[in-house]
């Protein structure tokens, strides 16, 4: 209430502008993002708290647009993470209210209070209630229809498996909602595609046309950019519980996955899409189907990186970071069963991307951000293709000494620990990781030597000491048998 503290309100707004610029700059510089987000929060929440005096600009030591500048500096940030949404009516979020707002926070404890209470009052009837509540007038406005959509979503995931009576007539009145805008309101869809999600145990257990009908309705959604986050993330609830059911509707997944990642690339929706096409993608048999999918799934993800790589600039770190993230979706979610003797699928595939990858880490190291995400993606390829990667052993782990050397990131003492959970006990490499480990080792000691080194970077004595633990049983091993 800044009328109350009036002054002190005038005071904070003085110190914030006059003081926290240059600070945000520095953390910016530094790469800090945790700080320079804390300082965008002191941002917001300023301008937020004196929004009314600035529109009605009579008062004048707080309605002068000074501030606003403010607003600006995480806008003009490489990382996209730091950029302000718009304030939108909560009403008519995309998030209807489960955001981090004053109604989310209370749809969470009605959440809580429903599960704890839910084994008293028997979720089937709590269900049939609410659904007779709905179908018990034509005329409720979108929140009191959407109120008991929500309960339902909420105890929906207790219902039997074998249910038969209820569920089905729930799911056939929500797919059969118009897609069209403006005819339906977006909360109510909102939460049916919630309550969908919820019943994925139930879905996987009952008749294929259902499972059929339910995947084609969250696709049609996926061109409304307010449901199309929702409607992602349920076709991937769905589809791990339901991989193999889904073989036969592959190409339309595939196709929407393409569309989306080239409309909306990065996005939460897309790599939703992108795991759900991986994870059946796993389960296909025929190693020509298999071949041609992933040529589908990864030529799209290839000639973007190509274009985007093709020109230098520091404009590119978002959009980098953002194909990073895809593969790393991509390849968290693919889980062949192959065995050693075998060729793994995606060996051609990351033969492909290896000089990619090798351009992106020696041009854009010195971003801690973005040597972050091209570390979680080497490390995804590592942990889906397990000793079939270990052809990249040598390229990989040269490219992370000199990357370290050059600018010592702590996800590099992370990766390096993952090569070594990975490739520790095959007695080709040990040498060179023990070798790796030491070199590592001396530099990091290098650094945390110096005053205050310790303090300066918690996060390399995090990953270093990780490093250790996969590390020092290995050389132990080896030391023992009197090869070291």
């Amino acid at each position: 209430d800044y009328q109350k503290y009036w002054s002190l309100a005038v005071y904070l707004k003085q110190q914030i502008t006059q003081y926290l610029c240059q600070p945000y700059s520095q953390a910016v510089i530094d790469e800090n993002l945790d700080k320079a987000q804390n300082y965008t929060r002191i941002y917001t929440n300023l301008i937020e708290s004196i929004l009314d005096c600035l529109v009605d600009g009579r008062q004048s030591d707080l309605s002068d647009l000074s501030c606003l500048h403010l607003l600006l500096y995480p806008l003009e940030h490489s990382d996209y993470e730091l950029g302000i949404p718009p304030e939108t009516d909560e009403k008519n979020s995309k998030n209807n209210g489960t955001s981090n707002s004053d109604l989310g926070e209370f749809r969470y404890r009605v959440q809580c209070l429903i599960e704890d209470t839910i084994y008293i009052t028997g979720a089937l009837n709590c269900f049939q209630r609410m659904f007779d509540k709905l179908q018990s007038s034509s005329s409720l406005s979108w929140e009191e229809s959407e109120a008991p959509l929500y309960i339902m979503s909420c105890v929906a995931s207790y219902l039997p498996p074998d249910e038969d009576k209820i569920v089905p007539n729930v799911i056939q009145a929500i797919i059969s909602t118009p897609i069209q805008p403006g005819i339906v309101h977006t909360a109510l869809k909102y939460t049916g595609v919630r309550l969908i999600s919820q019943l994925e145990n139930w879905i996987a257990n009952n008749d294929q046309q259902i499972l059929k009908s339910v995947i084609q309705y969250l696709l049609s959604l996926l061109v409304d950019k307010e449901l199309r986050h929702i409607s992602g993330d349920a076709i991937l609830i769905i589809s791990q519980q339901c991989r193999k059911q889904l073989l036969n509707d592959l190409d339309q997944i595939i196709q929407a996955t393409l569309w989306l990642d080239l409309n909306d690339s990065g996005s939460d929706a897309a790599q939703c899409l992108l795991k759900v096409s991986s994870k059946i993608i796993s389960r296909l048999i025929s190693i020509d189907d298999i071949h041609r999918y992933l040529k589908l799934l990864f030529d799209q993800q290839i000639q973007s990186l190509t274009q985007i790589l093709s020109t230098q600039s520091d404009t590119n770190y978002s959009s980098i970071i953002k194909r990073l993230d895809c593969l790393t979706a991509i390849f968290r979610s693919l889980d062949f069963k192959t065995t050693h003797e075998e060729t793994h699928p995606c060996i051609t595939i990351v033969q492909q991307l290896m000089p990619l990858l090798n351009l992106i880490i020696v041009r854009y190291r010195s971003s801690g951000k973005l040597s972050e995400c091209w570390s979680r993606t080497i490390r995804f390829i590592i942990r889906s293709m397990r000793s079939h990667a270990k052809i990249f052993f040598q390229p990989i782990v040269e490219l992370i000494i000199s990357s370290y050397d050059d600018v010592p990131h702590s996800c590099f003492l992370y990766l390096i620990s993952i090569i070594i959970d990975e490739y520790g006990n095959d007695q080709d490499l040990k040498p060179s990781i023990i070798v790796m480990s030491e070199h590592l080792t001396t530099k990091t000691f290098s650094i945390l030597n110096k005053p205050d080194g310790f303090k300066q970077n918690p996060d390399l004595v995090d990953d270093f000491y990780r490093l250790s633990s996969s590390a020092i049983p290995l050389v132990y091993a080896v030391a023992k048998k009197g090869n070291l």
